[in-house]
């Protein structure tokens, strides 16, 4: 739809894609923040939500695994220490994201196969 409303001719460009899965990956979260399973609105859900949104952007941009302060850096909602923490907890005991240690730095990186 978004390639014919802005009037491109010829064969589908991968950025018109991208914006696309963005697009329905916008509407998924709406919808699952609606009518979604871990209702009514514990804050953990929701703060887990703006880590996994964080953790697309960078798994979309292939950035790979990053360390947690790096991983906090792209959350559009600033997070206390602690509210991070537990939500990313949360995403652990979900199997929502991978992690792997390099020396003392524990790297993040989000489970797309989970997120299906």
């Amino acid at each position: 739809m978004i390639y014919v409303l802005e009037s491109h001719t010829g064969q589908l460009q991968v950025e018109t894609l991208e914006r696309a899965r963005l697009i329905v990956y916008w509407h998924m979260d709406q919808f699952l923040a609606q009518f979604g399973k871990n209702q009514p609105g514990d804050q953990r859900v929701i703060d887990s939500g703006v880590i996994m949104v964080a953790l697309r952007q960078i798994g979309m941009r292939n950035l790979g695994f990053m360390a947690r302060n790096e991983v906090k850096k792209w959350c559009a909602k600033p997070l206390s220490n602690v509210r991070f923490d537990q939500a990313l907890q949360m995403l652990i005991d979900q199997q929502q994201v991978w992690l792997q240690k390099r020396g003392r730095t524990v790297l993040i990186a989000g489970n797309f196969y989970a997120w299906r």
